[in-house]
């Protein structure tokens, strides 16, 4: 079983130009937790883990879509 570990947003990530302010894959906040990006059609979307980035890979149009 899979679980999400939300952690501070390193610093190695702070200051990057983020598509939104809430992952899309979950829909959680990222000011409570950034783990890792993907830089899609030009723009950085930002995940709480490995396992949002993921899901997004799966399918990142349908993602986005929700937030259009």
């Amino acid at each position: 079983m899979a679980t999400h570990q939300h952690m501070a947003v390193s610093s190695d990530l702070k200051g990057l130009p983020l598509a939104g302010k809430t992952d899309l894959s979950c829909g959680m906040p990222l000011s409570a937790g950034l783990e890792d990006t993907v830089n899609y059609k030009g723009k950085i979307y930002g995940f709480c883990s490995k396992e949002c980035k993921n899901e997004f890979l799966k399918d990142p149009e349908a993602h986005i879509a929700k937030i259009k």
